[in-house]
């Protein structure tokens, strides 16, 4: 094996636990050196002391989540940082203890596969800001999730006692006004009541919250007889009270979480305002039919850097939402998406193709719909378009970031021209030949 770089003397690995490291030290001359470490602070400020006394300047290790963070606090600004994906750097039918994967991790990276350019890349080292914008980003996704959660357990409590409400709001299950109904039905109250109640609160609101109001008051006047008839065909005459006090819980822990969920929006925005980059780049995602703000918001925060990727299909393949490969010889077998990256960024670009696949009249709406009537109808085969659309919509991202353009429909024109262009790659050469003789007898004229 030969160093990777001549300025850099060793190399280390490190293998982490809960409680313990192993580290590696080795060199290309057959040097190697290992210990044991705990992870409290004086044992990484010893750590970091053993590595300086041995010259090391590049270290090596897995990225295991919580407990890779302190240890890469510490050593990201003492030595050159590698952190490596587990299954990227795993052996198979060798003997697995600690000092052997902390050495097969130096011997890596002393071969030069580890790092930038190289087989096996190496995780992004972010900023502190950074750091702090992706976590309010998850955190708002976990909670959005949550809230979900408890809406489902909801409908399940509706639907266990006959009472199919839900129904009248097709697949808009829990806007603001199907929150107010479902309530009003928790609270035992008759319609005339809420609407009673609405009207005395409209007159203290304004903006957002008034129309919110007036919305709900309109739904249930015109949808009272409905209402009623749904109250009656249910299997007993009221909610059973377990079922009841179910309901106020599911509803005031939802109200909880979207408190939660405004806190942390706002403190997102206040974050992107502040930093010129990232509002500009996220003016420039939303122009993508399907992208909100906050979808926006977490997208940037999981990429961070555009120019971290060298090409679209770099980034593609980093969101997960490129099939799996394998091969053999003259055998091809094409699996289903890798799932490699992050899940924050896969599941945001997902949802944003679910919803743009719902804009008909815009070039991805098109385009999955000509995906679905190939891929024939079905749950399932809409969800092999939605996810070809997410792939679609990732490389669009790509190219809207490195290019600094919001997003532009192919028109018309553009495909007619593409076209024309098919059906001159379809002409024979005696066809060409005589159109280059014609054309030169045509310049000689002039």
């Amino acid at each position: 094996m030969t160093n990777s770089s001549p300025n850099i003397k060793r190399f280390a690995g490190l293998d982490l636990a809960k409680e313990s490291i192993f580290a590696c030290v080795i060199d290309k001359n057959g040097f190697k050196k290992d210990k044991k470490f705990k992870t409290e602070l004086n044992d990484l400020i010893n750590l970091i002391n053993c590595l300086k006394s041995h010259n090391v300047e590049a270290v090596v290790m897995e990225h295991t989540g919580v407990y890779t963070e302190p240890v890469k606090y510490s050593l990201q600004t003492e030595f050159r940082l590698e952190l490596v994906n587990p299954a990227d750097v795993r052996r198979r039918n060798k003997k697995k203890t600690d000092i052997e994967d902390a050495w097969w991790l130096a011997e890596l990276l002393l071969s030069g596969t580890i790092g930038k350019g190289k087989r096996i890349l190496s995780s992004h080292l972010e900023d502190e800001k950074a750091i702090t914008f992706k976590k309010m980003t998850r955190l708002r996704a976990k909670y959005v999730k949550q809230n979900t959660q408890q809406k489902n357990r909801l409908i399940r409590i509706f639907d266990r006692n006959n009472l199919r409400v839900t129904s009248l709001f097709g697949e808009n299950r829990f806007t603001k006004t199907a929150m107010i109904v479902y309530e009003t039905i928790v609270q035992n109250i008759t319609w005339n009541e809420k609407i009673g109640e609405l009207m005395e609160l409209k007159r203290s609101l304004s903006g957002k919250e008034r129309n919110v109001c007036t919305r709900a008051v309109n739904f249930i006047c015109n949808n009272e007889e409905k209402l009623e008839e749904i109250m009656k065909n249910t299997n007993q005459s009221q909610l059973p009270r377990i079922d009841r006090i179910e309901l106020l819980m599911i509803l005031q822990q939802s109200n909880l979480i979207q408190d939660c969920i405004n806190l942390l929006e706002n403190e997102t925005e206040v974050f992107i305002q502040d930093n010129k980059k990232i509002s500009d780049e996220r003016e420039l995602i939303t122009s993508i039919p399907g992208i909100g703000i906050a979808t926006a918001a977490q997208i940037l925060a999981e990429i961070q850097d555009i120019n971290n990727f060298a090409s679209k299909e770099q980034f593609a393949s980093y969101t997960g939402l490129v099939p799996s490969v394998s091969q053999s010889a003259e055998v091809t077998y094409v699996g289903s998406i890798t799932k490699r990256g992050s899940p924050y960024l896969r599941q945001a670009i997902f949802q944003s193709a679910k919803v743009s696949s719902m804009k008909k009249e815009s070039h991805i709406g098109k385009k999955f719909q000509r995906l679905f009537t190939r891929k024939g109808k079905g749950k399932g085969k809409a969800k092999i378009a939605w996810v070809a659309i997410a792939r679609h919509i990732a490389t669009v991202i790509w190219c809207i970031l490195t290019r600094k353009e919001k997003y532009k429909a192919i028109d018309s024109k553009k495909k007619e021209y593409k076209y024309k262009r098919r059906l001159l790659r379809k002409i024979s050469l005696q066809e060409l030949s005589y159109e280059i003789k014609r054309r030169k007898v045509l310049i000689q004229e002039i």
